[in-house]
């Protein structure tokens, strides 16, 4: 009897573990919230990738389209003119994406199709947001007055790394705005933190124009 039992649990496993997989597939999610039209559309495409198990590929497709139509303007224009004929449009981008994955290729189509390619820009950026948020990577935006020098960057560096989840990859990157005056600002994801001099100037001008009582 338990010979039996343990050979009907090891047939029934395989039905098993698909079943798991079917769930947990229908309960994905993606790993944020984007907006918009483009948000639409970058998450399904998300999802559809996620089963499939092409994230990586097709964000390295979308992200070659994506220079392609920021290195040239008639491109550009091209792609975003609706006047241009849909059919032909679609052929067209079709024929140039040939490298790519299917996934990538029919999600272009798709856009191409439904006349949403104007928004294909936005697509890219917002999927390239979902990839960061599922490989839990934050971008931090430091800016000043001045560059700043080693010793000053390894400190914002440590004070942005206190600003996230442990598990969280930051990526830094600094501009310099001779329009702050001095200070500094960060951004880090969603959150700023406005140190700078013209901020400080701003709200002694506010603090002046009020009413005295």
């Amino acid at each position: 009897r338990m010979l039996g039992r343990l050979s009907m649990l090891r047939a029934a496993a395989p039905r098993t573990a698909r079943a798991m997989q079917v769930r947990m597939m229908s309960d994905m999610k993606p790993p944020m919230e984007v907006h918009g039209v483009s948000g639409r559309y970058a998450s399904a495409l998300w999802l559809a990738a996620a089963k499939a198990g092409n994230l990586d590929k097709v964000e390295g497709d979308l992200k070659e389209l994506g220079k392609a139509i920021a290195a040239s303007e008639p491109f550009k224009m091209y792609v975003r003119d609706p006047a241009v004929n849909r059919k032909e449009k679609t052929q067209n981008l079709m024929d140039g994406m040939k490298g790519s994955e299917e996934l990538s290729r029919n999600f272009v189509g798709v856009l191409a199709e439904n006349g949403r390619l104007g928004e294909v820009e936005g697509c890219i950026e917002d999927y390239t947001k979902l990839m960061k948020a599922h490989r839990k990577e934050v971008d931090a935006v430091i800016t000043t007055a001045e560059p700043l020098d080693a010793e000053d960057m390894a400190d914002v560096e440590a004070a942005v790394s206190a600003m996230v989840a442990k598990d969280e990859k930051v990526s830094i990157s600094q501009k310099v705005d001779p329009a702050l005056m001095g200070g500094f600002m960060i951004a880090v994801g969603d959150k700023w933190v406005d140190m700078s001099v013209a901020r400080r100037i701003r709200d002694v001008e506010k603090l002046l124009l009020e009413p005295m009582h």
